[in-house]
C-alpha cells in the first residue's frame, strides 16, 4: 500500500468521520489504479 493510503486514513481517523474516511481511502485507491492506467495508455 503507498504512502497515501495511511496518510488519508490518519487524516480520516483524526476527523472522525466515517464517511470522510471511506471516501478518502476510495478516492486515494482509485487515483492510485487509474493513474497508471493512463501513464500505459498514452
Amino acid at each position: 500500500m503507498a504512502p497515501t493510503h495511511m496518510i488519508a486514513l490518519r487524516i480520516a481517523i483524526e476527523n472522525d468521520d466515517p464517511m470522510m474516511l471511506c471516501n478518502k481511502v476510495v478516492s486515494v485507491v482509485i487515483r492510485d489504479i487509474i493513474s497508471p492506467l493512463l501513464l500505459v495508455s498514452k
